[in-house]
């Protein structure tokens, strides 16, 4: 098989639209698993486009798991399990080094030089707030607001954003 098709097979076989929007930058023919290892459903790259798509989400395990499913529905492959131990033993399976790698592909691709104002880079600021769950950790940490009357509210966490215009990260 050329490289060129074995490309596009490990791409054709992610989970979700993630796999479609993001492969130039993630480049998931570079996520590699363990050598020697058998053939499983929850490969290196599909293990991580669900773990991708998971955190995105902010949801659970059993999330990451759906998106799997998803993808296998329809194909003449088995439809994998709906429990979440095999998908979490795949995510422990992940070499750190993979998940590095990935990361630095992905930083150095966003901060190649602008086409916008002589290379210079645009950015903007965007802020909000979260409210999270009513623990006396979070309590600490993030105080309720001043115009809330004591025990009446919940933790509050302000939360600041910067944007490059050119690469949109």
């Amino acid at each position: 098989m050329q490289w060129r098709q074995q490309m596009e097979a490990i791409r054709n076989a992610l989970p979700g639209q993630l796999g479609v929007v993001f492969a130039d930058q993630v480049e998931p023919e570079k996520i590699f698993g363990e050598e020697g290892s058998r053939d499983r459903i929850y490969t290196a790259a599909v293990t991580f486009w669900a773990m991708l798509g998971q955190v995105l989400r902010g949801g659970a395990l059993r999330d990451g798991v759906a998106e799997v499913r998803a993808s296998h529905r329809g194909s003449d492959s088995t439809l994998p399990s709906a429990k979440t131990g095999s998908y979490s033993d795949a995510r422990a399976r992940l070499p750190l080094e993979a998940i590095t790698q990935v990361h630095e592909r992905v930083l150095a691709k966003m901060i190649a030089p602008s086409t916008l104002l002589e290379g210079r880079r645009i950015l903007a600021v965007d802020a909000t707030s979260v409210q999270l769950a009513d623990t006396s950790a979070n309590q600490a940490s993030f105080p309720q607001p001043s115009n809330q009357a004591q025990g009446c509210g919940f933790p509050v966490m302000q939360v600041v954003a910067l944007f490059d215009l050119d690469t949109s990260a």
